[in-house]
This record gives structure tokens, sequence and C-alpha cells, in this order.
């Protein structure tokens, strides 16, 4: 770059805030801390024919702070242009720092939400969400990237889109002066507000005016605010995307960190970058299924012991799930600690087991329109109408893989065991 100028309207802290600019239509790059290796996350900014680089940090969550600065730079007249992070080795040459990618989590907001990131207001939506991703660490077993937020003038004014990978995967509408009351419908349908269907738990809900929130409670109603609809939104939406979200560098840094601790069950998977990645498809599978790979030890224990057959992840994930057994039972249990299931007749298996095919993508159920709508009743009518847990299929070894898909492509939510 020709021009590398510091830009600080709001805070103090120069070495924060950096600006790129070119007049180019392809402006060269170079990372602004010559030597250094690892990973910077920047927003593009343009103003006129100007080009501009906006610099973030190491983390996609957006700092008050920095906040301010950005604020200033679009009250300047720059246009935020969309995200890139900046991978580099630290060594100096022509395609140095020059890969860039999207991240991996969007929040996009309305005009009428920007109070949730102002710093004016304590950008309370940013000051919460690295805890919500602590929590998330804890419970995947994975570190979350960073979240990105940033406003999009496009959308209606109180709606928010969550993103990964820069595909839509959840929306709602927020109102600042009003809280959500949940409950059966029978309890809300006497208070006055706006009827909608909350976005993590799919039950009734109305948005109603803070006055009301006494007699909501009464009428044993949950009441929220806006702020933790959208928290409690997110943090649901990374638990069911987790699978989409471990990337192939996030699956690498967990088996280098075993190498400290337990040089012996990884010391032959880190340099051999396909084995790598077949290990990133049985952990993405484990958390497709809402299995944590907290317990790494054990997987990659499991992995060795089963190396030969690594060429087959899904395969290699059943035996995982065998010896995760007790932590995935503990899960599908209610609060008494009893798991209440249904399982197929022998009839019904040996029938399943006899439709499965061998293909070149992996084995996979072969079933005609006829039987699948026969399948689809009998699982519905199976299940019961009301749990406090996720209702429980047990299925034999063999097909139980091909039911829980079965069930996915049918939209029934179950576990599988």
């Amino acid at each position: 770059m020709d021009n590398k100028n510091s830009y600080s309207a709001a805070d103090e802290r120069i070495e924060e805030l950096k600006i790129f600019s070119s007049h180019g239509a392809s402006p060269e790059f170079v990372p602004w801390r010559r030597g250094e290796k690892g990973v910077q996350k920047y927003l593009k900014m343009s103003k006129g024919d100007e080009i501009a680089l906006f610099y973030e940090g190491e983390n996609a969550v957006i700092q008050p702070e920095l906040q301010r600065g950005l604020m200033q730079l679009a009250s300047d007249g720059w246009k935020n242009e969309g995200e890139i992070s900046v991978s580099f080795d630290g060594i100096q040459g022509e395609r140095n720092g020059r890969l860039l990618s999207r991240s991996q989590m969007t929040v996009e907001i309305g005009a009428a939400l920007l109070p949730l990131v102002d710093p004016e207001f304590g950008s309370p939506l940013l000051s919460k969400l690295d805890a919500v991703r602590e929590d998330l660490a804890r419970t995947l077993g994975f570190i979350i990237p960073g979240i990105n937020v940033m406003d999009n003038m496009m959308l209606p004014p109180n709606a928010y889109v969550i993103k990964i990978r820069e595909s839509s995967v959840a929306s709602f509408e927020l109102f600042l002066d009003r809280m959500l009351a949940l409950g059966p419908q029978e309890e809300i349908q006497n208070l006055q507000g706006w009827s909608v269907i909350e976005p993590t738990f799919r039950i009734p809900a109305k948005w109603i005016e803070p006055s009301q929130r006494e007699a909501a409670e009464a009428a044993g109603c949950m009441v929220q605010g806006a702020l933790n609809v959208i928290l409690t939104h997110i943090s649901d939406v990374i638990s069911k995307n987790s699978f989409k979200i471990l990337g192939l560098q996030e699956a690498y840094e967990l088996i280098a960190e075993l190498s400290e601790t337990h040089p012996a069950v990884v010391k032959e998977f880190l340099d051999d970058m396909p084995s790598v990645r077949a290990i990133r498809k049985v952990l993405c599978s484990l958390l497709e299924e809402d299995v944590p790979i907290s317990d790494l030890v054990t997987i990659m224990e499991t992995v060795g012991e089963h190396a030969s057959e690594l060429s087959e992840p899904l395969r290699m994930a059943e035996y995982v799930r065998m010896e995760l057994a007790s932590q995935i039972c503990e899960r599908a249990a209610s609060s008494d600690g009893f798991i209440k299931s249904v399982m197929f007749d022998d009839t019904l298996e040996n029938e399943l087991k006899s439709m499965i095919t061998d293909a070149i993508g992996g084995a996979y159920l072969k079933i005609d329109s006829q039987q699948c709508e026969k399948l689809s009743k009998l699982i519905r009518e199976s299940l019961p109408e009301e749990s406090e847990a996720l209702p429980v299929i047990i299925a034999a070894p063999e097909i139980r893989r091909h039911i829980r898909d079965f069930a996915v492509s049918e939209g029934i939510s179950v576990r599988v065991l």
C-alpha cells in the first residue's frame, strides 16, 4: 500500500485502528505488522474511488472502541463493504497476506436495532457475545470463532439475520421497547400485544408492553427482554449448526493442542492432512447429532484403534459413539434419569437392513415413496406427543445412522441411539 494512516476519532488506542487506502481497483496489500504470524480481521471500506481496510484485530467481534471509530468513518463518507480475514506466515513477499476469506458467522441487524451495538448504550449485544461463546465452548468442546455484527439497512428496521458462511440460517424481529412473553396459547391469549412464534423454542409468544410484565408472569408466562431473545437465538443457532462452523483449521488446532498433553495419541495424525480432514468429518458427524467433542482424548484414541478405517469417517463416528455411550445416554435422559424410547420390531429392522445400498458416496437407505410415507407415519405416531427431552428411537447399529438421516429428511426431531 502507498498510504498507511492512523485514524482514531473516539479513542486513544491508535494501534487498534488502522486504515489502508489505495486509488487502484485491485490494491496490493501487505499486513501492517511485518514479520507477524497469524490471522487479522479487517472491514473493507470504500469512499468514492478509494479502498481502505479497517483493522478489527484477531477476533471478528467488534469491540465498543472500534465501533466508535467505525461510526466516525461512516459519518465521514466511508461505506462498509463487508469483512475479510488475512492469514499470513510472516514471510515478506509478493503473495504475503493474500489469503482472504469471509467470516464464519455474521449477525446483521436493521436500523432500529442499532442501540444494541451503540457504544452510547454500552454496546450490550457485543459485550455479551463473548460470554455466549464461552458457554458454547464448554458445551460443544471447541472454541467458536468470533461473531461479526454489522448493520444492514436493507433489512426491515426491527429485523436481524444470522448467517453462517454467508448463508442465512435464521431471522427474527425484535422490538427494543417491548418484552416477549412466552407460554401456551391459553396463557398468553389475554395479554395485549403482537403474537409471534418465539424463534428458539418455537412456541407461541407475544410482544407486550413492559408494564404488562407482572401480569404475564402471574399468568405463568416466561418473559424476556429483546437482548436475551437474540442472545438465546444466536446460541441455539450455533449449537444446531456447530458442525458447519468447525472448519479444517479449527479441527487441526484441536488435535495439535493434545500433542502437549497426549502426544502418543495424536502424533501419527498431525503431519497427515488427509487424516486430519477425515477426523474433522468424524467430529462434525458427532456435532451434527448433538454429541459434544470435549472428550477429545477418547475420540482420538478410538480413531487410532480403528485407523485403518479412517477413510470411512461415518463408520469411524459410529465407533466413537460406542465409546461415548455414557455421555450420549446422559444427554438423552429426562430429568428423572430415564430414557423414554421406542424400538422397531425385528421384522421392520430386517426389512430396513435389506434396503441399505452401497454407493460411491457411501451406503444409503434405498426407499421408495410409498415405503417412505409409511415409515414416516410410523415414526411420528410412535413418538410421545409431549416430552421434556427429545424423543428417542433405539435402533440396531447397522441401521442407526440411516434412520437418523431419514428422520432429518422428514423433519422429525428425534435422537436415534
